[in-house]
């Protein structure tokens, strides 16, 4: 049987397996809104794991469930790097460069959407970048 590791507000309550933790609820020593960590080291409430359980099989995927709802693992670490290489378009063709290269990967790896976003974003600042390199500071 699948033990759960509960927490609250940050601090590791204990170990419990699906029966277990249903006791516990029902005894009022954990609530709906305690944690449970993933493998993942995403959490999920209680109240949605019991949930989700009692709307499926004993054996549930929690981990492929919560990458289904929230989005593909580490999208955010994609996305923050992709805008950080965008924004370093304004300063050199090769920054912008990289940034269409990682384009490319994002959009081979199933982030189409993200991939398109940072190219137009990269494009439009490299833009920018040039303009400002060669109008404007070489009239100063």
């Amino acid at each position: 049987m699948q033990k759960f590791n509960v927490y609250w507000k940050g601090e590791f309550v204990g170990e419990f397996d699906a029966g277990e933790l249903r006791d516990e609820v029902a005894r009022g020593t954990i609530g709906y809104l305690h944690g449970v960590r993933l493998k993942s080291g995403k959490f999920i409430s209680v109240g949605d794991l019991l949930q989700k359980l009692d709307n499926s099989a004993e054996e549930f995927d929690f981990e492929a469930e919560f990458a289904k709802e929230n989005g593909t693992a580490g999208e955010f670490e994609f996305a923050i790097f992709g805008y950080a290489l965008a924004g370093l378009s304004f300063l050199s063709m090769a920054s912008m460069a990289g940034s269409f290269l990682y384009c490319i990967f994002l959009a081979k790896s199933g982030r189409g959407k993200l991939a398109a976003q940072i190219f137009i974003l990269s494009l439009i600042i490299g833009l920018l970048g040039l303009f400002f390199n060669g109008v404007i500071l070489s009239s100063m």
